[in-house]
């Protein structure tokens, strides 16, 4: 197809500036974008770890193996690869974030795995405030830690923030629910 066509054509220009400058961090992103939307994902995480050889500071290249590891079903692969990005900036909200996430995204959390979720959710939210998305995974963590008042607090936060997003109005159901 075309766009097969294109991202080939991506690849073949990404690989040649990373050849002019093996410490691109940009072209190593493009040529990996470009094999992970040709649902080759190894060959963009391979893209991505040559990169991060060459610029083991790059937390945009750090951040990109776990979104990867996260789609290739690896939670606990991308949850280091998320700790790594705080080891190297720990003021990465989305990192805080996506700890948090990933630790509640198991319905069998442990009590610390929800209080280490929370906690990181915390940090994300000091950090950024008013992003709906920390928000949600705030609410997330007090309501499995037992909080559903705090959490339906911070949920119609979330949802004032961003009327648009039908999934913040079905987790104000869920925990409006509790008690019930």
């Amino acid at each position: 197809t075309t766009f097969s066509l294109f991202l080939e054509a991506e690849i073949k220009t990404g690989e040649n500036l990373i050849s002019e400058n093996e410490n691109n961090a940009q072209a190593y992103t493009k040529v990996a974008e470009a094999f992970e939307l040709l649902d080759n994902k190894a060959q963009a995480l391979e893209i991505l770890l040559r990169a991060i050889a060459k610029n083991p500071q790059d937390t945009g290249l750090w951040m990109s193996i776990a979104r990867l590891e996260l789609k290739s079903n690896r939670p606990h692969e991308a949850l280091d690869v998320f700790k790594e990005v705080l080891r190297i900036d720990n003021k990465n909200s989305d990192a805080y974030n996506n700890i948090a996430f990933i630790l509640l995204s198991n319905n069998k959390s442990s009590e610390k795995d929800i209080k280490m979720a929370l906690e990181y959710s915390q940090k994300a939210n000091y950090l950024k405030s008013n992003k709906p998305e920390y928000i949600d995974t705030m609410a997330e963590a007090y309501y499995r830690s037992g909080d559903s008042n705090k959490a339906q607090e911070l949920i119609k936060k979330a949802i004032s923030i961003a009327p648009q997003k039908e999934e913040l109005k079905q987790k104000l159901k869920k925990f409006s629910e509790i008690g019930q």
